[in-house]
């Protein structure tokens, strides 16, 4: 899935960005983007679509490790996720606060994630 998109048009909560928002993906687009990844689903949380996917670890030190490169992504990109590590899995939690949804900015994050993971796993 190749993903064409500006880095820094996407403000997120905490984010010094102050471009204009970008509208989010409708559902269908959504859906549409999500045929190209494994194992991540679409939650809604409050009205607000997101995109989330938790990886088996094989110790907790394996998500410190992948967390410390999605951390790279997240500086390249201008782009958080939530993330809840514990001992034997990892949470990830893509959305666009500033779109109030999803855009290809979160599908590239997933993609990157699971590439990430590929590496360390």
């Amino acid at each position: 899935m190749n993903h064409t998109h500006d880095h820094h048009d996407h403000a997120e909560e905490g984010d010094s960005c102050c471009s204009a928002p970008k509208p989010h993906l409708s559902e269908k687009q959504a859906i549409a983007y999500l045929q190209y990844l494994t194992g991540w689903v679409i939650l809604e949380d409050k009205g607000v679509a997101k995109l989330n996917k938790t990886y088996s670890l094989l110790n907790f030190r394996q998500g410190i490790q992948f967390l410390e490169q999605i951390e790279l992504v997240t500086r390249e990109f201008n782009h958080h996720p939530v993330v809840q590590l514990q001992m034997s899995s990892i949470s990830i939690t893509w959305h666009t606060f500033s779109a109030q949804g999803l855009t290809d900015l979160d599908f590239a994050s997933a993609e990157a994630c699971d590439a990430i993971f590929e590496e360390i796993k």
